[in-house]
């Protein structure tokens, strides 16, 4: 009989971060169960055994449509994993995301998963705004983030970036800010409580976060060649929410309803699914 010892972390296949195995990963050993990175890839755990999880195939045209200009058309056809694998030597990881990322979220009054056109029972669904604003209705959502004609994740930005600071920056990078305040990442914080961001930029929301732009896995200069992983397991690094890093910087997170008339005060921030 083995007397290895069990594994306690995993290592993202895509960033490259380390992850403790959270609690519910040793109550549920035998089952499988999915951890989502900061960088946003799924993970199926099994008995300390972590692979990617796997992706279904999407209509050409919805995610060819959204490709960013001059890419082949030769990739028409592929499954999201394999157009991620393409655009990520191509353009970077954040490229698929930003660009095809497909985001999925809970109703704010009821907790439901809004459905997406591929499913029955999709309806329409609203994304509801402060201070007395309509609801923004969309009537079947492709799972891409807008609603209505309205990006939901340049909304976020907008409503909770600085107006000036908002004005000055392209759509894509409000996009990017909008994601960083979505998802609540985490940052690192050396022992002088200098922070960093790692794979994920934070700047356009907190510009005094200097992005490394490394994997977690790879040597960093300004740390003698050590990474960011080893650095954490130091404590020489430490991981900190960026909404703990910086209260109230997302006084206004999205909320979206089956209800039309649903208010915006009255309700939770919705969560992603």
């Amino acid at each position: 009989m083995s007397s290895a010892k069990p594994s306690s972390s995993y290592v993202c296949t895509k960033c490259g971060k380390e992850h403790a195995f959270p609690a519910y990963v040793y109550a549920h050993w035998d089952m499988e169960v999915i951890h989502t990175c900061d960088c946003g890839a799924k993970h199926v755990l099994l008995r300390g055994v972590a692979r990617v999880q796997a992706t279904a195939a999407e209509p050409d045209a919805q995610v060819v449509g959204r490709l960013p200009r001059g890419v082949s058309t030769a990739l028409r056809g592929m499954t999201r994993h394999q157009l991620e694998d393409v655009l990520d030597g191509a353009y970077g990881f954040s490229c698929y995301d930003d660009v095809m990322g497909m985001f999925t979220w809970k109703t704010a009054d009821t907790g439901e998963v809004i459905p997406t056109i591929y499913d029955r029972s999709c309806r329409k669904v609203y994304l509801l705004q402060p201070d007395g604003q309509p609801a923004i209705e969309q009537d079947g959502y492709e799972g891409y983030g807008v609603f209505g004609g309205v990006d939901a994740l340049v909304w976020l930005a907008r409503r909770n970036l600085p107006p000036q600071r908002a004005a000055k920056m392209s759509e894509q990078a409000l996009r990017t800010a909008g994601i960083a305040l979505m998802n609540d990442f985490e940052i690192v914080v050396d022992r002088s409580g200098v922070p960093y961001t790692v794979w994920h930029p934070a700047d356009a929301v907190v510009p005094e976060i200097e992005h490394l732009g490394v994997n977690w896995n790879a040597p960093i200069e300004r740390f003698g060649g050590r990474c960011a992983n080893d650095l954490l397991r130091s404590g020489d690094l430490r991981c900190v929410p960026l909404l703990e890093f910086r209260p109230g910087l997302r006084p206004f997170p999205l909320k979206f309803s089956f209800d039309a008339h649903a208010r915006y005060e009255d309700l939770p921030a919705s969560e992603e699914a």
